[in-house]
């Protein structure tokens, strides 16, 4: 199997996480520590528990926006030295009944890492802007 197959490989089962809203598993995911930036802000996670409390208050918002899944949109896997990958990706997140709540576009910074794929750099690039939008009443 090529690297670009494993990453995908591991975006999907990462995506199957997300959906499950699983912290314990989403955290095996990435590498110890990472870092998470945005337009807003950036979070340096120095442990995966750390990880894991802010990823559940992510997905207690995710919830409270009829959250049901996290469906991949478009994804671009550039390989660079040997177990070093970027992956761009447009996630869609959907409701239970497959409506779309919000899309929004990151980038994730992969390594291979003991013989396994990790994210060690996630970078958003207007979730927070496209959450911002959506929380406010309609007019």
């Amino acid at each position: 199997m090529s690297q670009i197959e494993e990453i995908r490989r591991f975006l999907a089962e990462y995506r199957d996480a997300l959906s499950a809203c699983d912290t314990a598993r989403i955290c095996r995911f990435y590498i110890e520590p990472f870092q998470i930036s945005s337009p807003d802000f950036l979070v340096n996670f120095p442990s995966l528990r750390q990880a894991a409390r802010h990823m559940d208050a992510l997905f207690e918002k995710y919830r409270s926006d009829g959250f049901g899944k996290a469906v991949i949109k478009t994804l671009a896997i550039r390989e660079y030295e040997s177990g070093h990958a970027i992956a761009d990706l447009t996630w869609k997140l959907e409701t239970a009944a497959g409506d779309e709540i919000i899309s929004f576009d990151t980038t994730y910074i992969v390594r291979k890492y003991q013989g396994c794929w990790k994210i060690v750099f996630v970078m958003d690039h207007n979730a927070n802007e496209r959450f911002k939008t959506i929380a406010q009443p309609s007019s």
